[in-house]
């Protein structure tokens, strides 16, 4: 389906022939991207948090972009370790029962923690420019977040919490990924 999609792009579109490769492989992320949201809103949705897990999707795909972190080695063991991930994330949501002020305690801490932390690398080793500009990017997505998560504490903090943690755990991952690859 795809290499018929890439054709169709190459014939009607004024692209190049060489560029089939680069065109396929982001038809497959974008499809594999796109599915994966699809899939989380529905379990959402299933478990009664329908709002909750766009919200959840809407905080945690940017902050992760930029803040880095553990990726896995295989397609296979990212959708595997993203669904176990979203499970737990949906059922904290769902059945949290922390109090504001608790849920503002834990949700500063992990905040704070990730402002010190962001961007960890992932497979690639990032360069010193490029360490800055994901370091600010990040920030600033995290600062917007984290006001987001105050103001909407009562409705939305446990989501935002797990945001929070999930980015927390696979930065913290990543790094001891790297430390361990330097033994």
């Amino acid at each position: 389906m795809i290499h018929k999609i890439s054709r169709c792009l190459i014939s009607f579109c004024d692209i190049q022939p060489e560029e089939r490769e680069v065109i396929e492989y982001g038809l497959e992320q974008g499809i594999s991207a796109g599915l994966g949201m699809l899939i989380s809103v529905l379990v959402g949705y299933a478990l009664k948090i329908g709002l909750e897990s766009m919200i959840f999707l809407m905080a945690l795909i940017p902050l992760r972009m930029y803040a880095g972190g553990y990726h896995a080695s295989t397609r296979g063991r990212c959708a595997c370790i993203s669904a176990v991930l979203m499970i737990i994330a949906f059922l904290m949501i769902k059945y949290s029962t922390l109090s504001s002020l608790t849920a503002l305690i834990f949700g500063g801490i992990e905040a704070g923690i990730l402002y010190y932390l962001i961007p960890v690398d992932g497979n690639e080793k990032l360069e010193d420019i490029e360490r800055e500009v994901y370091r600010k990017k990040g920030r600033n997505i995290l600062i917007t977040e984290t006001l987001l998560f105050v103001i909407t504490i009562n409705r939305f903090g446990t989501v935002f919490i797990a945001v929070f943690s999930i980015v927390l755990f696979l930065l913290v991952s990543g790094i001891i990924k790297i430390q361990w690859q330097k033994t």
